[in-house]
């Protein structure tokens, strides 16, 4: 029964995000990514490739694709409260490159770290 119920758990994965989850292990952003992008295209409310996609992006200090994908992560899954805080980062990365002033969603996000 336990074998069957994480089969079922792996199954309701795209195959796609293994095989990222492979290179993502070895810190090849780059090629992980590639995975992780098929996983979003074949299942675009998948939250975790999101946020995978989203942490390869800000490995390689891509802030603006990090920030998006992060942020759709975190909208599927809002109770994953640690994704919040990369988030957060991401759209602090792009305030300083940028000039991007924070949305009040990130705003709220500091809130809710800081209390």
């Amino acid at each position: 029964m336990k074998k069957f119920k994480k089969l079922l758990e792996i199954s309701r994965y795209p195959l796609s995000y293994w095989r990222g989850m492979k290179f993502y292990r070895n810190r090849d952003w780059d090629r992980a990514s590639i995975y992780f992008k098929k996983a979003v295209n074949a299942m675009p409310m998948h939250p975790q490739s999101n946020f995978k996609l989203g942490m390869c992006y800000f490995k390689q200090r891509k802030w603006e694709l990090a920030y998006q994908f992060i942020s759709v992560a975190v909208d599927l899954l809002p109770s994953k409260e640690e994704w919040k805080v990369q988030l957060y980062q991401s759209q602090l990365k792009l305030n300083n490159i940028n000039g991007i002033k924070l949305t009040t969603s990130a705003s709220l996000i500091e809130e809710e770290l800081i209390s």
